[in-house]
């Protein structure tokens, strides 16, 4: 268990820090994030990490809209508890990075390129450690579940609409695109393959 937990929080601290790699760069940011970056772009008052915890507990109140009886009451309170530290680590990762900024459109392609790749090792160490599954993989294994859709086939359907719903948001209340650009599509398209390549690879 101990090994489990340090695989399980080194893997949080992976996606949370390449959230901010990515979104760093400047392209957009990676699909899991999209909505709460917009978010935190239309009130800068607010945090990104914020935004994250927030954007987080409203999958987690879909996830129990979908399953109601079939989710234990503990379940909704740890992956509360877990967006929370995910939120703080992402406005940490942010912190962390607050003087790195890449010039070059190449830099900043090879930031969301890492980034992404960083994001899917991350989500395949949680995955791997059995603890628990981070809100945004748990409503997608929710919808999985209620719809006997594959799961990773759904997983980049949400990444498409995540999308779309931070291209929305910004178009409406910001008349820009700064939430979602070419660095969101390049992260859709490195992540969850990362992730299944790692599974894969160790089965």
């Amino acid at each position: 268990m101990p090994l489990r937990l340090l695989v399980f929080f080194v893997g949080l601290g992976c996606v949370a820090f390449g959230v901010a790699v990515t979104t760093k760069a400047l392209l957009g940011t990676t699909p899991i994030a999209a909505i709460p970056y917009s978010m935190s772009l239309i009130f800068p008052s607010i945090s990104f990490g914020a935004c994250v915890i927030g954007f987080n507990l409203a999958l987690i109140a879909a996830e129990w809209a979908l399953l109601r009886s079939r989710i234990r009451f503990w379940t909704i309170i740890l992956q509360a508890f877990l967006a929370c530290i995910f939120g703080s680590c992402v406005d940490g990762s942010m912190f962390v990075l607050l003087g790195w900024d890449p010039h070059s459109y190449l830099a900043r392609c090879l930031w969301v390129a890492g980034g992404s790749v960083l994001i899917g090792v991350g989500a395949f160490l949680t995955i791997r450690a059995h603890i628990a599954v981070l809100p945004y993989d748990a409503f997608v294994l929710a919808l999985a579940t209620v719809s006997a859709k594959d799961f990773w086939r759904l997983r980049m359907m949400c990444d498409v609409l995540m999308s779309a719903g931070a291209l929305l948001l910004c178009w409406l209340l910001l008349n820009d695109l700064a939430g979602v650009r070419e660095g969101t599509i390049l992260a859709s398209l490195l992540t969850s393959p990362t992730i299944r390549l790692l599974m894969r690879f160790t089965k």
